[in-house]
């Protein structure tokens, strides 16, 4: 039986494309710095960018993730390093000057 991660889902509604290198998803309020986005890692205008929260995700300190081929090749898989908690839980998007640019709690 195979694992099945939740996901995270980002919107770029914006009419540019928008560069997320240096920017982090975070499942802890209290610390903004989280999961970083690899390098490379581009959302273009009005699409979306599916990101699995199944704790299989790189450190996110070099800039790299171990699963799954780059994001810029076709079929690229995003993993952060952190799951999701089934209830009550937090997610933050932190832009790359440490601004919170999106939240859910």
């Amino acid at each position: 039986a195979g694992a099945f991660p939740d996901w995270i889902e980002l919107q770029n509604v914006s009419p540019s494309e928008v560069d997320l290198a240096g920017w982090q998803l975070t499942a802890d309020p209290s610390r903004q710095e989280g999961w970083a986005f690899p390098k490379g890692t581009v959302l273009p205008p009005q699409q979306y960018l599916v990101v699995f929260a199944s704790g299989k995700g790189g450190d996110g300190g070099d800039g790299e993730t171990p699963v799954g081929p780059s994001p810029k090749k076709k079929g690229g898989l995003l993993h952060t390093n952190f799951k999701l908690k089934s209830k009550g839980g937090y997610l933050g998007l932190v832009d790359s000057k440490g601004a919170v640019a999106s939240e859910y709690a």
